[in-house]
């Protein structure tokens, strides 16, 4: 049985929204979910079979999952430091010596690269450690409502027999009843998560490594994960007046200026979370409806590839963007202009060449990755 491109879709739409809002074209509108988007789409697809009782294995999972193609481009941005820096793409930076392009290299086993052109992954050392706080979350709760759940004595059964119910009866119903607390205890750790991010977000207090934003992503995790328990239908809700009047919705929103930007604390607070969840509503029934038409196969699969690849577009479209820049001044100007040295762009009327090269350029070089990978296995 083929697995159903649904969600590589939504992740799609997802990664070319952040290639186009980093373009500067409807930013302000696809900054109030592009980000959220993904933590949605984690949560969604968490496996509780495999990680409830495993926290320590789901977090082991999502640095399995992005680690080595990090650091491979992150390698990738050191290497081509000196170029960038001799061709006028970075200002004010200096020239490395080798130990120095070692140490971006090796700095970057941490997440934490230097380099300018690594911009997007602020996004994963966030990721991974939300995602971790998520699985915390789920085990804490499973945990919580264990030991507040027992097995029956003689004694909890009397008020079964009182209701004509048996203890068998009883005892049947208890797992739904354990599994809803469990959910529920977990809910309440993800809220306090939340609550705290929405604390350092109003206090302007950052953290390393965006620590505050992954705080604040926790309880979209776990909305997600209820979605995925309890509305396995969440499909039929999905349809195209419910897409055009969330983006309308979301349009009017940043007209009376709304804005969010979780990496430098611009949170409109609980409001975040609203946008987040209508911003998701929006991509997932867009997916919906590109998947379910077959007049719309060819961009269908498109966005299932862009998808699939979303981690190497998320990595490599700044240092596209650069290279289109850096093209643009050699070949038609023949000059250096301050634009060069912008980030992520300097050139707003090259928007429609920086959205297809910011997403095709990636996934040819995440396919190129893959057949390495398959070669050397």
């Amino acid at each position: 049985m083929n697995r159903s491109p649904y969600w590589d879709i939504v992740k799609g739409i997802g990664i070319l929204a952040i290639v186009i809002g980093h373009t500067g074209l409807a930013h302000r509108f696809l900054y109030l979910f592009h980000v959220a988007l993904f933590f949605f789409i984690t949560g969604f697809l968490y496996n509780e079979k495999k990680y409830a009782g495993n926290p320590w294995g789901y977090f082991a999972a999502r640095v399995r999952g992005v680690w080595p193609r990090y650091m491979v481009y992150t390698a990738f941005f050191a290497l081509i430091h000196n170029f960038c820096v001799t061709h006028g793409i970075y200002r004010d930076q200096p020239i490395y010596s080798l130990p120095q392009i070692l140490g971006s290299i090796f700095t970057s086993v941490t997440f934490q690269c230097p380099e300018p052109l690594h911009g997007a992954l602020w996004f994963v050392p966030v990721w991974i450690t939300s995602a971790a706080l998520f699985g915390g979350c789920v085990w804490a709760g499973n945990a919580l409502s264990a030991k507040f759940n027992r097995a029956p004595s003689a004694n909890d059964c009397a008020p079964a027999r009182d209701r004509a119910e048996t203890c068998s009866d009883f005892a049947a119903e208890k797992p739904a009843k354990l599994r809803c607390c469990a959910s529920l205890s977990a809910g309440i750790f993800a809220m306090f998560f939340g609550l705290l991010g929405l604390l350092l977000a109003a206090g302007a207090v950052t953290l390393p490594l965006n620590m505050h934003a992954a705080a604040l992503a926790v309880p979209l995790y776990w909305m997600a994960w209820m979605v995925q328990k309890y509305r396995p239908d969440y499909r039929k809700f999905m349809f195209l007046p419910g897409w055009i009047v969330s983006g309308v919705f979301l349009e009017i929103m940043q007209r009376i200026g709304c804005r969010v930007n979780i990496a430098v604390l611009n949170i409109p607070g609980v409001l975040y979370y609203l946008f987040s969840l209508v911003g998701a509503y929006h991509v997932l029934s867009l997916a919906d409806f590109l998947e379910k038409h077959r007049l719309l196969r060819p961009l269908s699969n498109m966005m299932a590839a862009f998808g699939k690849y979303s981690f190497d577009i998320m990595a490599l479209h700044f240092a596209v963007f650069k290279m289109i820049d850096l093209l643009y001044c050699r070949l038609i100007l023949h000059a250096s202009p301050d634009g060069l040295s912008s980030l992520p762009v300097g050139f707003h009327f090259l928007t429609p060449v920086y959205i297809v090269a910011g997403v095709l350029i990636p996934t040819l070089s995440g396919t190129v990755l893959d057949q390495i990978k398959k070669k050397y296995h």
